[in-house]
């Protein structure tokens, strides 16, 4: 039986065409970054990842800055721990992601689909949910919010 992370199974997603600078444990990466789908601990600056399929991607304890996710697919994809500086993930697809403990600044959800999504003890500094879809997500706070429910 193949190992669950978190209780789903982490999808590889295929991304050209991406001009990045990655960092993971030490290794430099320059030019396109491929088959993406378990980056813990990844490094990523003024990266353009827009429309890019990342479902279940693993961002656990990252550091992204300056990079665009806008239109992306990454359902389940995991955030917790991670440093989130200056992101944008306009209309977006979020649906059951998780940001636990994550630090959000200056992060744009501008239509984003955050349905499920948990944002337990996260820290948001100029970074507005209620710009997003709200559909059983969990605010910082524990908060659940239902408001865009069918």
């Amino acid at each position: 039986m193949f190992p669950l992370m978190r209780g789903v199974v982490l999808l590889t997603a295929f991304v050209t065409g991406a001009q990045s600078t990655i960092a993971d444990e030490g290794d430099h990466h320059s030019g396109e970054m491929r088959m993406l789908g378990d980056c813990s601990g990844c490094v990523i600056h003024d990266a353009d990842y827009s429309d890019a399929r990342l479902a279940g991607i693993d961002f656990t304890g990252a550091e992204l800055t300056g990079v665009r996710f806008d239109r992306a697919s990454m359902s389940i994809a995991v955030f917790d721990g991670a440093t989130l500086d200056g992101l944008s993930f306009e209309g977006a697809n979020l649906q059951g992601a998780s940001f636990v403990e994550t630090h959000l600044r200056n992060v744009s959800f501008q239509d984003a689909d955050l349905e499920g999504a948990v944002f337990e003890n996260a820290v948001l500094s100029e970074t507005d949910l209620y710009v997003a879809e709200l559909c059983k997500t969990q605010l910082p706070d524990d908060q659940m919010v239902t408001r865009d429910c069918n």
